[in-house]
C-alpha cells in the first residue's frame, strides 16, 4: 500500500477517534454548563438489576438488588434504555421508578436523582486528566507519528498503544452506551482497542527503535500470546456491548465469563513483563549513545505509566477486590499513570529527535502571534456564550492571554526552543556556527573535516563522504543526498550525507539549512583558494624580487668601478638598469702587454641565470687574457666553448670585444652576434664596425674573425647593447642606429663620459616617459 493510502485509512481512523473523543469530552464538561441526573445505581446489562443504589433511591424504597422494569412510565428493555436516560435526563426534576424486588409485584418508586457535579477537586481532576489531557495527548502524539511514517511498524505500533491508552480508563465510560448506534459503535470498537493495551505494549517494546521482529525466544513466545489474547479481548468486548443492547446475548458470553480469571490475567501479565524484559535487553546491548538515550526516555515512560497501573490490577487480583471500591487516592496514582507513556513520548520527539518530529511539532507550536491571539479572541467569544454565568472571567483571562502573547510570545518562543527544541536550534545554529568558523580556517582539508563533522553530528546522519569534482546523481545511493560544493567558476565536487539514524527522510527545512552550509562552504573553499593562490603568488614574487637583487647585485659588482687611464684615450662605460634586471655586461681589461681590451654583451634571459652566465662569462674571459691569448680569434672561439659547457641549451650571450692597442693608435676588434659598435670620425665620417660569429654558446664549435681599425685624434668609438638602438617612445618607435649616430655627432667634444651622458639624455628625451624593458650600456673611447 503506497503511503497516500495509509495516510488515507489513517485519516479515517483519525475522524473516528476526534469524533468519539469529542463526543467523551463534550460530555464530561457537560455538568459545568447544567444540572446532570446521576443515576440511581448501577444497571446489571444481563438482567437490569440494580446494584450500589444511591441513597436518595433507598429512601425512595428501591432495595440492592432490585429489577428495573420502567423509568417514568417508559419500559425499560436493555441497558441502553437505563443508560439513555440516564445521559438525557436532566438533574433537580424528580422521576419515578418502576421496580420489582425477586418475583414479587412491581412498585413505584418516586426520587430526585442526584446532581452529577465537578466541584470535588477529586472528580474533577479524574475527569480532566482521564477524559481529556490523557485522550487528547495520546491521539494527537500517536497519529502523528503514524502520518509522518505510515509504513514503519513501530509508529503503527505507537500508535495502537496510544489509542488504547486513549480509550482505557474512562471516568464516563459507561454513557458511551446511550449515544445512539452511530456513536456508540465506534466507541465500542475503539474499547476493544483498548483492551488490547498490554499487545499494544509488548508490541512496541519488540519493535523499538528500529522496527524488525527479532526472531528470538522472546519474540516468537510474545508473539504467541499476541496470538491468543487479542482475538479473546476482541470477542470479549463485542459480545459485552451487544448484551448491553440485549440481554439474551449474556446465554453466549456467560462461558466466556465463567473461565477461570486466572487465564487472561496470566496472558495480560505475561505481555507486560515480557515487554519490559524486552525493553530491558535491548537497553542493555545497545552500544550507539543515541539510540540508548531515546530507549532510556521511551522505556522510562513505559514503565511510569504501566507499572503502578499494572500493580493496582494485582493487588485486586489478589485481595479479590474491585477496584471501584478503592478510594480515590489510591485508585488516583495508577488511573493517572499512563499520562507518562505519551509526555515521555513527547519529550523524545522534541528533543532526542525520535521519528523526527521536533521541526513539525515545533513548527506548530511557534505559531505566529497573530493567529494564537485571534484564536484565544474567538475562544473568548465562544465561552462568553458557553458559560453565561461567568464568561466574563474566562474573557477577561483571554484577552490577558492576548496581551501576554503579543508582547512575550518571543521570550517563550526562546524558552521553548531552548528547552524543548535543543536539536532543532542546534541544528539552526551550524550555518552561523560554521560561517563564524570557516572565516578562520585557511586549510582546505580541515575545513571540509570541520564541515562534515558538523553536519553529521547535528542531523544525526550516519556518513558524510566527500566526492571529486565532477560528481553526478549517479554517484547517489539509495537514502543519501548530494549537495555540490561549487561556485559561479569552480567545482569542488559534493558532499554526500548518507541516510539519517531515525531512517526519516530529509525534510524542506534540512534541505534549506544544507543548501546554506553547502554554498558557505564553496565560498569558504573559494577563498581559501584565492587565499592561497594569492600566498603563491606573493611568495613567488617574493622570490622573483629577491633573485632580481642577487641579480642587481650580481651586475654591479661585474661592471668596472672606474675606467684605466690609457694614454691618449678617454674611456667612459655607464648601464642604466631597466626595472627587471637584464644580463647587459660592460668591462675594461688591461692585458699583460699594456694594450686595453673593451668588453660588452648582452646574456639572453633574466633574472639570477643570467647573472650567474655573465658572472661566468667575465671570469672566462679575464682567466684566458691572463693565460696570454692575444689572438681575438683564438680568445674568442674558446671562449664560446667554456660558455657553451657551463650554461643550458637556452642560455647564450651576444659579445662585442676591442683590443686597443696605444703604441699603434690600432682596435683590433672581433664580434660574437653582438650590434655593430659605431665609429665616428674627426671629419663627421662614420663606420660601423662588425665581425661575422654566432653568439657564445649557442653553438659547441664555432668560428670567429678578427678586424682591425686605426684611431686618429677626435674619433669617437661606441659600444652598446640593444638596450639602446630598442628604446621605444611612447608610439612604438624604435631609437634605432641612426638616432644614435646623430645624438653621437652632435655630443660635445669635452670627453667620454661627456659624450655619453649626451647619448643617455637623447636617449631618455625620445622614451618621453615610456617604461623602459631593457638595459641601456654603453663604452665611450674617444681619441684625444
Amino acid at each position: 500500500m503506497t503511503h497516500w493510502k495509509q495516510r488515507l485509512v489513517l485519516l479515517v481512523l483519525l475522524v473516528v477517534c476526534g469524533a468519539v473523543e469529542s463526543r467523551f469530552i463534550y460530555t464530561s464538561l457537560l455538568p459545568l454548563s447544567r444540572q446532570v441526573a446521576r443515576t440511581p445505581g448501577l444497571v446489571d446489562p444481563e438482567n437490569l438489576t440494580l446494584g450500589k443504589v444511591k441513597d436518595p433511591a433507598l429512601k425512595a424504597g428501591v432495595k440492592e438488588g432490585d429489577t428495573l422494569i420502567a423509568v417514568d412510565g417508559v419500559r425499560v428493555h436493555s441497558a441502553f434504555d437505563a443508560i439513555g436516560w440516564m445521559v438525557h435526563k436532566e438533574g433537580g426534576i424528580p422521576i419515578t421508578l418502576t421496580v420489582r424486588t425477586g418475583n414479587g409485584p412491581p412498585r413505584t418508586a418516586t426520587l430526585v436523582p442526584p446532581t452529577l457535579k465537578l466541584a470535588e477537586p477529586v472528580e474533577f481532576t479524574f475527569t480532566l486528566g482521564l477524559n481529556i489531557i490523557l485522550p487528547v495527548l495520546c491521539i494527537g502524539l500517536g497519529f502523528l507519528v503514524a502520518f509522518r511514517r505510515p509504513s514503519d511498524p513501530t509508529a503503527l505500533a505507537i500508535l495502537w498503544l496510544l489509542l488504547a491508552l486513549a480509550f482505557m480508563q474512562r471516568a464516563n465510560g459507561y454513557e458511551r452506551y446511550g449515544w445512539g448506534v452511530w456513536m456508540s459503535a465506534p466507541a465500542t470498537f475503539l474499547d476493544v482497542v483498548s483492551d488490547w493495551w498490554p499487545a499494544a505494549w509488548c508490541a512496541v517494546a519488540l519493535l523499538f527503535p528500529d522496527g524488525r521482529w527479532r526472531r528470538d525466544l522472546l519474540s516468537r513466545v510474545s508473539l504467541a500470546i499476541i496470538a491468543v489474547y487479542v482475538p479473546y479481548q476482541a470477542v470479549r468486548g463485542i459480545l459485552v456491548a451487544a448484551l448491553f443492547a440485549n440481554p439474551a446475548v449474556w446465554a453466549i458470553l456467560k462461558p466466556i465469563e465463567e473461565l477461570p480469571h486466572v487465564l487472561p490475567q496470566s496472558l495480560h501479565f505475561s505481555l507486560i513483563g515480557l515487554g519490559l524484559l524486552s525493553f530491558l535487553l535491548k537497553f542493555r546491548a545497545e552500544t550507539h549513545p543515541d539510540a540508548r538515550r531515546r530507549m532510556r526516555w521511551m522505556l522510562t515512560g513505559l514503565t511510569l505509566g504501566v507499572i503502578p497501573n499494572t500493580a493496582l490490577m494485582v493487588s485486586a487480583v489478589v485481595l479479590q477486590r474491585d477496584l471501584n471500591d478503592y478510594p480515590y487516592w489510591l485508585l488516583m496514582p495508577g488511573v493517572l499513570a499512563p499520562i507518562f507513556i505519551p509526555v515521555t513520548l513527547a519529550y523524545s520527539m522534541l528533543v532526542d529527535r525520535l521519528f523526527d518530529l521536533g521541526v513539525v511539532i515545533r513548527q506548530g507550536l511557534l505559531a505566529s502571534r497573530t493567529v494564537t491571539a485571534l484564536r484565544l479572541l474567538v475562544n473568548a467569544t465562544l465561552l462568553w456564550i458557553a458559560f453565561s454565568g461567568h464568561g466574563w472571567i474566562v474573557s477577561v483571562l483571554c484577552l490577558a492571554g492576548i496581551a501576554a502573547v503579543s508582547y512575550g510570545s518571543d521570550h517563550i518562543r526562546a524558552w521553548v526552543d531552548r528547552r524543548f527544541f535543543r536539536e532543532a536550534v542546534n541544528t539552526e545554529q551550524v550555518l552561523i556556527e560554521l560561517s563564524n568558523q570557516v572565516r578562520r580556517i585557511t586549510d582546505p582539508r580541515e575545513l571540509l573535516t570541520t564541515v562534515q563533522h558538523r553536519i553529521q553530528d547535528a542531523l544525526h546522519i550516519t556518513s558524510v563522504d566527500l566526492l571529486p569534482s565532477g560528481t553526478t546523481s549517479a554517484f547517489a545511493l539509495p537514502g543519501s543526498l548530494l549537495l555540490p560544493l561549487a561556485t559561479a567558476d569552480q567545482d569542488y565536487g559534493a558532499l554526500r550525507l548518507g541516510p539519517k539514524r531515525s531512517e526519516e527522510p530529509y525534510s524542506r527545512r534540512d534541505l534549506q539549512l544544507l543548501e546554506s552550509v553547502a554554498s558557505q562552504t564553496a565560498v569558504a573553499l573559494d577563498v581559501s583558494r584565492l587565499t592561497a593562490t594569492v600566498a603563491a603568488e606573493t611568495a613567488q614574487r617574493e622570490r622573483l624580487h629577491n633573485e632580481l637583487e642577487i641579480a642587481s647585485q650580481v651586475q654591479q659588482r661585474l661592471f668596472p668601478k672606474r675606467a684605466p687611464l690609457v694614454d691618449g684615450l678617454d674611456l667612459a662605460g655607464c648601464c642604466v638598469p631597466a626595472q627587471s634586471v637584464g644580463g647587459d655586461y660592460y668591462d675594461f681589461l688591461t692585458t699583460p702587454g699594456g694594450a686595453v681590451g673593451l668588453a660588452i654583451g648582452d646574456v639572453a634571459g633574466k633574472g639570477v641565470p643570467a647573472a650567474l652566465l655573465m658572472a661566468g662569462l667575465q671570469a672566462s674571459l679575464r682567466g684566458l687574457i691572463l693565460g696570454g691569448v692575444t689572438d681575438l680569434r683564438e680568445l674568442m672561439a674558446k671562449l664560446n666553448l667554456l660558455v657553451y659547457d657551463a650554461s643550458p641549451a637556452n642560455r647564450f650571450a651576444t659579445f662585442f670585444y676591442g683590443l686597443y692597442e696605444p703604441a699603434a693608435s690600432r682596435l683590433r676588434y672581433s664580434s660574437a652576434g653582438h650590434n655593430p659598435s659605431l665609429l665616428v670620425r674627426a671629419t663627421g665620417e662614420h663606420d660601423w664596425l662588425k665581425t661575422p660569429g654566432v653568439g657564445l654558446g649557442m653553438t659547441r664549435r664555432a668560428q670567429y674573425e678578427q678586424a682591425d681599425v686605426a684611431l686618429h685624434p677626435g674619433d669617437t668609438l661606441v659600444l652598446y647593447t640593444d638596450g639602446v638602438t630598442e628604446a621605444r617612445n611612447p608610439q612604438g618607435e624604435e631609437f634605432g642606429e641612426d638616432r644614435l649616430l646623430a645624438a653621437l655627432q652632435a655630443a660635445p667634444a669635452l670627453g667620454a663620459q661627456a659624450a655619453a651622458d649626451y647619448v643617455l639624455e637623447a636617449v631618455k628625451a625620445f622614451a618621453a616617459g615610456a617604461p623602459q624593458h631593457d638595459d641601456i650600456t654603453l663604452i665611450v673611447a674617444r681619441r684625444s
